[in-house]
């Protein structure tokens, strides 16, 4: 499931970017981005029994980190 989400956004950004590769710092960004919320997921899925899906998932992408929702949330 991580290496699939981390395929994922790193297929979209160079898709977005237009480019072929990312550079070390965007990578980082996806991996953490990725790694956290499959933890959280996780976490939230075995421990917490109160909290809404939809809150999980507004936290998660306000939890962002900006050079990912720069690209992916373009206005």
């Amino acid at each position: 499931m991580l290496e699939y989400y981390v395929r994922r956004y790193t297929d979209e950004a160079k898709r977005i970017l237009k480019k072929e590769s990312l550079d070390a710092k965007l990578s980082f960004s996806i991996r953490l981005y990725c790694y956290g919320c499959v933890g959280m997921t996780r976490e939230w899925l075995l421990r917490d029994d109160i909290t809404y899906a939809k809150t999980i998932v507004e936290m998660m992408f306000d939890s962002m980190p900006l050079d990912l929702s720069e690209i992916f949330f373009r206005s």
